[in-house]
Protein backbone atom coordinates (compact mmCIF):
# COMPACT_ATOMS: atom_id res chain seq x y z
CA UNK A 1 0.00 0.00 0.00
CA UNK A 2 2.52 2.92 0.89
CA UNK A 3 4.61 2.09 -2.71
CA UNK A 4 1.19 2.39 -4.29
CA UNK A 5 1.13 6.22 -2.25
CA UNK A 6 4.78 7.17 -3.09
CA UNK A 7 4.05 6.02 -6.87
CA UNK A 8 0.69 7.98 -7.07
CA UNK A 9 2.67 11.15 -5.51
CA UNK A 10 5.63 10.80 -7.08
CA UNK A 11 2.97 11.02 -10.69
CA UNK A 12 1.32 14.04 -9.30
CA UNK A 13 4.12 15.70 -8.46
CA UNK A 14 5.73 15.23 -12.00
CA UNK A 15 2.34 16.76 -13.91
CA UNK A 16 2.84 19.67 -11.10
CA UNK A 17 5.96 20.19 -12.44
CA UNK A 18 5.34 19.29 -15.95
CA UNK A 19 2.05 22.02 -15.62
CA UNK A 20 4.08 24.63 -13.80
CA UNK A 21 6.65 24.43 -16.71
CA UNK A 22 4.00 24.68 -19.19
CA UNK A 23 2.53 27.33 -17.05
CA UNK A 24 5.99 29.93 -17.07
CA UNK A 25 6.17 29.12 -20.89
CA UNK A 26 3.39 31.21 -21.65
CA UNK A 27 4.78 34.28 -20.13
CA UNK A 28 8.47 33.36 -20.88
CA UNK A 29 10.98 31.50 -22.68
CA UNK A 30 12.15 28.08 -21.88
CA UNK A 31 15.76 29.73 -21.48
CA UNK A 32 14.78 32.58 -18.77
CA UNK A 33 12.98 29.75 -16.55
CA UNK A 34 14.44 27.80 -13.62
CA UNK A 35 13.97 25.22 -11.16
CA UNK A 36 13.12 27.55 -8.59
CA UNK A 37 10.41 29.27 -10.60
CA UNK A 38 9.30 25.61 -11.89
CA UNK A 39 8.70 24.73 -7.88
CA UNK A 40 7.34 28.06 -6.90
CA UNK A 41 4.80 27.82 -9.53
CA UNK A 42 3.57 24.44 -8.74
CA UNK A 43 3.81 24.75 -4.99
CA UNK A 44 6.64 22.32 -4.30
CA UNK A 45 10.00 22.54 -2.76
CA UNK A 46 13.03 22.64 -4.97
CA UNK A 47 14.12 19.41 -3.57
CA UNK A 48 10.79 17.20 -5.88
CA UNK A 49 12.07 19.01 -8.55
CA UNK A 50 15.40 17.28 -8.18
CA UNK A 51 14.10 14.50 -7.28
CA UNK A 52 12.12 13.60 -10.32
CA UNK A 53 15.04 15.87 -13.03
CA UNK A 54 18.29 16.38 -13.08
CA UNK A 55 17.39 20.01 -14.91
CA UNK A 56 14.89 21.94 -16.77
CA UNK A 57 15.64 20.61 -20.55
CA UNK A 58 15.34 17.05 -18.33
CA UNK A 59 11.52 18.22 -17.72
CA UNK A 60 11.20 19.44 -20.74
CA UNK A 61 11.91 16.63 -22.81
CA UNK A 62 9.97 14.26 -20.62
CA UNK A 63 6.69 16.93 -21.45
CA UNK A 64 7.80 16.18 -25.29
CA UNK A 65 8.03 12.53 -25.02
CA UNK A 66 4.96 12.34 -23.24
CA UNK A 67 3.09 14.16 -26.36
CA UNK A 68 4.99 11.66 -28.77
CA UNK A 69 4.39 8.81 -26.64
CA UNK A 70 0.39 9.62 -27.18
CA UNK A 71 1.16 10.30 -30.74
CA UNK A 72 2.78 7.06 -31.40
CA UNK A 73 -0.21 4.97 -29.91
CA UNK A 74 -2.53 7.44 -32.10
CA UNK A 75 -0.19 6.11 -35.16
CA UNK A 76 -0.06 2.26 -34.24
CA UNK A 77 -3.69 2.44 -34.06
CA UNK A 78 -3.97 3.61 -37.71
CA UNK A 79 -0.18 2.37 -39.37
CA UNK A 80 -1.86 -0.50 -41.24
CA UNK A 81 -4.80 1.48 -42.68
CA UNK A 82 -2.60 4.04 -43.99
CA UNK A 83 -0.10 1.13 -45.27
CA UNK A 84 -3.27 0.24 -47.20
CA UNK A 85 -4.10 3.33 -49.11
CA UNK A 86 -3.11 5.94 -51.46
CA UNK A 87 -3.79 8.70 -48.93
CA UNK A 88 -2.54 10.48 -45.74
CA UNK A 89 -5.36 10.66 -44.96
CA UNK A 90 -5.90 7.67 -41.99
CA UNK A 91 -2.82 9.04 -40.34
CA UNK A 92 -2.83 12.61 -40.91
CA UNK A 93 -6.38 13.22 -39.70
CA UNK A 94 -6.43 11.35 -36.04
CA UNK A 95 -2.80 13.42 -35.90
CA UNK A 96 -4.40 16.72 -37.20
CA UNK A 97 -7.38 15.79 -34.11
CA UNK A 98 -4.75 15.07 -31.79
CA UNK A 99 -2.62 18.81 -32.36
CA UNK A 100 -5.86 20.25 -32.10
CA UNK A 101 -6.37 18.57 -28.76
CA UNK A 102 -2.77 19.74 -27.02
CA UNK A 103 -2.70 22.64 -29.41
CA UNK A 104 -1.63 24.41 -26.33
CA UNK A 105 0.92 22.63 -25.21
CA UNK A 106 2.55 21.92 -29.02
CA UNK A 107 2.52 25.62 -29.55
CA UNK A 108 4.46 26.30 -26.76
CA UNK A 109 6.54 23.49 -27.48
CA UNK A 110 7.01 24.86 -31.31
CA UNK A 111 7.51 28.65 -30.40
CA UNK A 112 10.77 27.86 -28.05
CA UNK A 113 11.72 25.39 -30.65
CA UNK A 114 15.68 26.42 -29.98
CA UNK A 115 15.23 25.16 -26.14
CA UNK A 116 12.91 22.23 -27.42
CA UNK A 117 13.99 19.00 -30.09
CA UNK A 118 10.38 18.49 -30.44
CA UNK A 119 10.70 18.96 -34.11
CA UNK A 120 13.73 16.63 -34.54
CA UNK A 121 11.93 14.25 -32.58
CA UNK A 122 8.74 14.85 -34.75
CA UNK A 123 10.90 14.76 -38.26
CA UNK A 124 12.40 11.57 -37.21
CA UNK A 125 9.59 9.82 -36.35
CA UNK A 126 7.66 10.44 -39.76
CA UNK A 127 9.90 9.75 -41.26
CA UNK A 128 10.37 6.22 -39.72
CA UNK A 129 6.82 5.95 -40.89
CA UNK A 130 6.81 6.85 -44.15
CA UNK A 131 10.25 5.04 -45.23
CA UNK A 132 8.47 1.16 -46.11
CA UNK A 133 5.36 2.96 -47.52
CA UNK A 134 7.29 5.48 -49.66
CA UNK A 135 9.83 2.43 -50.87
CA UNK A 136 6.38 -0.01 -51.58
CA UNK A 137 3.88 2.89 -53.30
CA UNK A 138 6.62 4.64 -55.37
CA UNK A 139 9.00 1.74 -55.77
CA UNK A 140 11.85 3.56 -54.51
CA UNK A 141 14.98 1.47 -54.79
CA UNK A 142 17.82 3.98 -54.54
CA UNK A 143 18.35 4.46 -50.78
CA UNK A 144 20.01 8.22 -51.20
CA UNK A 145 17.01 9.07 -53.36
CA UNK A 146 14.35 7.62 -51.16
CA UNK A 147 16.03 9.42 -48.04
CA UNK A 148 16.23 13.01 -49.71
CA UNK A 149 13.05 12.65 -50.76
CA UNK A 150 11.28 11.61 -47.38
CA UNK A 151 13.49 14.24 -45.33
CA UNK A 152 11.93 16.40 -48.37
CA UNK A 153 8.27 15.31 -47.69
CA UNK A 154 8.48 15.19 -44.27
CA UNK A 155 9.81 18.37 -43.73
CA UNK A 156 6.93 19.83 -45.67
CA UNK A 157 4.53 18.26 -43.68
CA UNK A 158 5.86 19.30 -40.78
CA UNK A 159 6.08 23.09 -41.99
CA UNK A 160 2.36 22.90 -42.66
CA UNK A 161 0.90 21.54 -39.54
CA UNK A 162 3.09 24.56 -38.33
CA UNK A 163 1.75 27.29 -40.54
CA UNK A 164 -1.53 25.76 -39.56
CA UNK A 165 -1.16 25.63 -35.65
CA UNK A 166 0.26 29.94 -35.96
CA UNK A 167 -2.63 30.63 -37.96
CA UNK A 168 -4.87 29.14 -35.20
CA UNK A 169 -6.07 25.91 -36.96
CA UNK A 170 -8.32 28.43 -39.67
CA UNK A 171 -7.75 26.27 -42.28
CA UNK A 172 -9.93 22.67 -42.49
CA UNK A 173 -8.10 19.94 -41.90
CA UNK A 174 -9.47 18.57 -45.22
CA UNK A 175 -7.32 21.10 -47.08
CA UNK A 176 -4.12 20.27 -44.79
CA UNK A 177 -4.24 16.28 -45.96
CA UNK A 178 -4.97 17.53 -49.11
CA UNK A 179 -1.96 19.52 -49.30
CA UNK A 180 -0.04 17.24 -47.77
CA UNK A 181 -1.30 14.16 -50.70
CA UNK A 182 -0.53 17.00 -53.31
CA UNK A 183 3.14 17.15 -51.82
CA UNK A 184 3.60 13.68 -51.37
CA UNK A 185 2.24 12.75 -55.07
CA UNK A 186 3.63 15.19 -57.05
CA UNK A 187 7.02 14.96 -55.69
CA UNK A 188 7.36 11.87 -56.34
CA UNK A 189 5.75 11.63 -59.77
CA UNK A 190 8.40 14.77 -60.54
CA UNK A 191 11.54 12.20 -59.23
CA UNK A 192 10.43 8.57 -59.96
Amino acid sequence: MHKNTDDRRAKRSRRLLKEGLLSLMQEKKFKDISARDITESADLNRGTFYLHYPDTQALLESIEDDLLGEAQQIVDQHLEEFHAGVSLEPLLLPILDFIQEKYKTITLLLRNSNASSFLDKLHIRIYKYCLDYARERFQIRDEIQLNYFLSYVSFGIMGMVKEWTDVEMTLPKEKIISYADDLLNRSAQAIF
